[in-house]
């Protein structure tokens, strides 16, 4: 009877998990949200300073996953993307309008838009990492850890 009950049981699995993609929503008609960005090439970075105008912790749909600050550079007003982790939760920074900042990034389009993906922002006099060096974000957590061990990272 075991046996037989242990069989049904993975017959039924095997038919639940067949049967999934039969019921997938396959035509949406909300905006797709980019993904992160493959590749991280520390050569393309580009460094640009400026002033913060607005600050999203909650980006609309058509924008990409995580926070986001506008800011006015010399070259134009550009939307530097920066993560998830950097404007909420335990450790988040604060960034407000007028604010005076020098990001380090990548340039990447998403959504037919150029967005600069942040590695490092230089404000007062501190550096914070946002991402590390291979693109991938830095958790609240980890940014703490770097900045209370010398020459790991985070403000010099």
């Amino acid at each position: 009877m075991k046996n037989y009950t242990g069989g049904v049981c993975l017959a039924a699995l095997a038919i639940a998990i067949a049967a999934a993609p039969s019921h997938a929503n396959t035509q949406s008609n909300l905006p797709k949200r980019a993904a992160a960005i493959s590749h991280y090439d520390l050569a393309k970075e580009v460094t640009l300073q400026g002033t913060v105008q607005s600050v999203d912790a909650k980006p609309s749909v058509s924008m990409m996953f995580g926070g986001h600050l506008t800011v006015a550079t010399a070259q134009g007003t550009i939307e530097a993307q920066v993560g998830r982790f950097l404007l909420r939760g335990p450790g988040a920074e604060s960034f407000v309008p007028g604010q005076q900042v020098k990001l380090v990034g990548l340039m990447t389009t998403v959504n037919h838009r150029q967005v600069l993906m942040i590695r490092l922002i230089v404000t007062g006099g501190r550096t914070i990492t946002v991402r590390n060096q291979n693109g991938f974000a830095i958790s609240a957590a980890e940014r703490m850890r770097q900045e209370r061990i010398p020459g790991v990272g985070g403000a010099r």
